[in-house]
This record gives structure tokens, C-alpha cells and sequence, in this order.
């Protein structure tokens, strides 16, 4: 698995129930394709190049296709959103786990469960490195075209 290095924005707030500290991370507002990818807990676990990623551009294609194959016409918009939402199943697993890219960082404190936070940062916003698995496509990329179509129609077509 290749670790990348990656440069991250933290804001700390507090939270206005048990009054501790909660640090959020972001991407620069200046990264463009790029994303970071988020655990169940809410905590970044990936980060992946979308723009210089080669399946994500496959991958939009095969679910246009199956869209189109299948008479569901819905806006760009959505498309897009599909897309982004179901990209993980092209995704390999890290630490055992299933890349999910509809998931988004939880704005909840962990200490207490709260989700109401004081408006300006309680420290000054400050850059952090930390060091993420990037996502890959091995078994995704070993596929044959009819398996990967039928799993892109499986995830686009859930009722």
C-alpha cells in the first residue's frame, strides 16, 4: 500500500455541550482533485488524486453508459454525485475496510456526541502533515469489462 504525505488544514473549535476541543481537518481550499476519504468514525483514513486518477474517468463512463443502457436520464448534477458517491467499489480495501466515498467527515464531537460547535476557532488555524494510504485499483484494473459494467449497474441502479 503506498503512503502519501499530505498536507492538512485543522481548525479547532469547541464543542458548546461538554466544552472540549474538536479538531476538523480539510484538504487546502486551493486542492483541486484531490480528496480525502473518510472512516466510519468520521476520521480521514485515504486520500486519493481523483484528477490524475484513470479509473475515476473509466468509471464515470461506465455508469453514463449503464444510465443510458438502462433509459435513466437524470441531470449532470446527479450523475456527478452518483458517481462520487458509489466510486468506492472500484476501490481496494485499506486495513481491511471497504473504501466508502459517501462518507464525510462527522461534525459530531467525539467526547460527548454533540454537534453544535462555537463559531470561530478556539486555537489558530494551523497546517498539519499526516500520512495516508493512497487509494488504489488493483483488483478493479484485473476485472473484465462485463464484471466491472455489471458492478457499476448493481451500484447505480439500487432502488
Amino acid at each position: 500500500m503506498e503512503m502519501v504525505s499530505v498536507k492538512i488544514r485543522k481548525e479547532v473549535v469547541q464543542c458548546l455541550a461538554c466544552k472540549k476541543p474538536i479538531d476538523f481537518l480539510f484538504l487546502s481550499d486551493f486542492s483541486y482533485g484531490e480528496r480525502l476519504v473518510y472512516s466510519d468514525a468520521g476520521l480521514p483514513c485515504a486520500f486519493c488524486r481523483l484528477i490524475d486518477d484513470k479509473v475515476y474517468d473509466e468509471y464515470g463512463e461506465l455508469v453514463r453508459q449503464v444510465l443510458k443502457d438502462n433509459l435513466k436520464e437524470i441531470s449532470e448534477d446527479k450523475i456527478l454525485d452518483l458517481i462520487t458517491e458509489t466510486f468506492g467499489v472500484t476501490c481496494d480495501e485499506i486495513n481491511g475496510n471497504k473504501v466508502d466515498f459517501s462518507k464525510k467527515q462527522k461534525k459530531e464531537c467525539l467526547f460527548c456526541g454533540g454537534n453544535n460547535f462555537s463559531r470561530n476557532t478556539i486555537e489558530p488555524e494551523s497546517y498539519i502533515e499526516i500520512e495516508l494510504p493512497l487509494v488504489s485499483h488493483e483488483k478493479w484494473l484485473n476485472m473484465e469489462f462485463k464484471e466491472k459494467y455489471e458492478l457499476v449497474k448493481r451500484e447505480v441502479l439500487k432502488e
